[in-house]
């Protein structure tokens, strides 16, 4: 028997296996370039996870508006206390001045 008949099959089949080598080829290699571009993707975002979590784990630390507006109010009233008592301060610091003058000038009589 001779192959002279199945040449022209045997011929199609090669340039099918071929063809479908090419293909496949071809598809693999878009495949890999979006596989690289996934990978790289996804290493952004899990640094961005992270960066979120870091910022959500220190704004939990951080007052509200509530606390905010009592802490101005805590700090106005110890402003006011303060100014009351640096008047009070003031006014003993002259009087103690006079003090300290009378007893340096009757000293010297």
């Amino acid at each position: 028997m001779t192959i002279d008949p199945l040449l022209p099959w045997l011929t199609a089949i090669n340039s099918l296996i071929a063809l479908g080598s090419f293909i496949y080829a071809w598809l693999t290699a878009r495949a890999k370039g979006n596989t690289e571009k996934l990978a790289a993707i996804e290493k952004i975002m899990i640094e961005h996870d992270r960066r979120i979590q870091e910022i959500e784990g220190e704004l939990r630390h951080l007052p509200d508006k509530d606390s905010v507006v009592d802490l101005k109010i805590s700090m106005a009233k110890v402003e006011g206390a303060m100014s009351a008592l640096t008047e009070r301060l003031s006014g003993m610091g002259a009087t103690v001045t006079r003090i300290d003058d009378y007893l340096r000038t009757r000293g010297e009589d």
